[in-house]
């Protein structure tokens, strides 16, 4: 791996606001987030997206903790690219502790002269995603104007509604929050926009093995919603029919759904691991000319990611 310079990013907020399970979930280790003990202090692990590496720090949120990082900022905080902050919009009677800590972080921020991105996670928002809840959607949107008054336009932030019950929710705010670690050039969004051209398709996308989505050109922007709905099916899918399969057709699922044929199949394996979605009716109707197209632009597709084969 040729990561260039490493990136530091940490996830901090209160204690049982959610932190550990998203990187759960984040590494595919679903089964674990049911075992989940407190961190202790501050978990330090590599996070591998492309061809580069991001130092993850999840700093355990229990009280004398906090009270550490505040203490000793330089020994926690410094170097850092992007802070994730976790709130559990659940835990409505610890807001106006959230919003102290959070405070606080950024104010040791600029003690250490750091300008790290600032990304907002409202998390285990299941009645928000689920039921358009109007109570978490208030919620929200007061969390928002708080935490934009406390920022006074000091630092980039961005906000993102996250529940463990929708793991596109995760997958998709993680896909931009490492967009913006690592942005891709013009190059790729035009690459798929022209491969979208060729296969008729409404929407193109191109995910990673973390299901992590990395690029996506649709026609219509309401279209992107399709990948979220349809990439973690397709993935399980796949995973599963590959225990029982090999060959030419190891790597390609192909369906027809409303009248829409879907290609879900993996174009790239060395040096990690790409999918590709397309949806669109030659997808379905024409299989060896779609499967000829995107032979031609896997190279591409490499090139515009910068990834060297090894």
């Amino acid at each position: 791996m040729d990561s260039g310079k490493s990136k530091k990013l940490i996830f901090t907020g209160l204690d049982n606001s959610g932190k550990t399970s998203i990187n759960l979930m984040l590494k595919q280790n679903i089964s674990s987030i049911g075992l989940v003990k407190p961190t202790y202090l501050v978990d330090r692990s590599t996070f591998s997206y492309l061809d580069y590496e991001i130092i993850q720090h999840d700093f355990g949120g229990q009280k004398r903790y906090l009270i550490s990082y505040l203490k000793e900022p330089g020994k926690f905080f410094n170097e850092t690219d992007l802070m994730v902050f976790v709130v559990d919009i659940k835990d409505s009677e610890r807001f106006d502790d959230a919003m102290e800590y959070f405070s606080n972080v950024l104010e040791r921020f600029d003690d250490l002269d750091l300008n790290p991105s600032v990304w907002v996670l409202f998390h285990k928002a299941e009645k928000y995603l689920f039921e358009a809840d109007d109570v978490e959607y208030e919620a929200t949107k007061e969390l928002e104007r708080k935490i934009k008054l406390i920022t006074d336009n000091r630092y980039p932030i961005s906000f993102e509604i996250t529940s463990i019950y929708d793991p596109w929710s995760i997958s998709s705010s993680f896909g931009k929050i490492y967009a913006e670690l690592y942005p891709q050039e013009e190059l790729i969004e035009e690459t798929l926009e022209t491969l979208a051209k060729e296969l008729d398709a409404s929407v193109v996308s191109i995910i990673d093995d973390n299901i992590l989505p990395i690029a996506t050109h649709a026609n219509e922007k309401s279209e992107e919603k399709l990948v979220g709905y349809t990439v973690p099916y397709l993935y399980r899918m796949k995973k599963k029919l590959d225990e029982g399969r090999a060959g030419a057709n190891k790597d390609i699922i192909m369906m027809q759904k409303g009248g829409a044929g879907y290609l879900f199949m993996e174009i790239i394996s060395d040096p990690i691991v790409i999918y590709l979605l397309s949806i669109g009716i030659k997808t379905f109707f024409q299989r060896k000319e779609v499967e000829k197209i995107v032979k031609d632009y896997t190279e591409k597709i490499r090139m515009a990611l910068k990834l060297d084969s090894s």
